[in-house]
């Protein structure tokens, strides 16, 4: 089944969410120069595939396999970022923010505030940058 597709084998894993082995394979990047996880399941559990970027190295991957994630887990962390983003690229750890980036004037005016120098309310500072 792996011959036609040129799969590198990557190791195996026993995956404690599913109760089976996990054997994990590299597809090359072609034709999208975009290489693939592929995650084979021994109890026929439906193959899993993930884009890895191009920045990742096999060790940053084998790392990525090793984790175990955080108790609870529904699923693997090599499907974290499919199942609970809809990506179809692999994301590890997890990259969940709910900053609001500060706009520039605010630090200015916090910056001056720290300095006992006179400051424009937020408000003004709003005002400065076209808000």
């Amino acid at each position: 089944m792996n011959d036609h597709r040129k799969l590198r084998p990557l190791g195996t894993i026993f995956c404690r969410q599913y109760q089976t082995q996990a054997h994990f394979f590299v597809e090359p990047a072609e034709p999208n120069n975009i290489r693939h996880l592929v995650v084979q399941y021994e109890n026929g559990r439906k193959e899993f595939c993930a884009g890895i970027s191009g920045q990742w190295t096999d060790t940053e991957l084998l790392d990525l396999l090793r984790n175990p994630g955080w108790e609870g887990m529904s699923y693997p962390v090599w499907e974290y970022s499919a199942r609970y983003f809809a990506n179809p690229m692999l994301m590890w750890p997890p990259v969940v923010s709910c900053h609001v980036p500060v706009r520039p004037v605010v630090v200015q005016a916090q910056n001056q505030a720290a300095q006992g120098r006179d400051t424009p309310s937020l408000d003004e500072a709003a005002t400065k940058q076209g808000r």
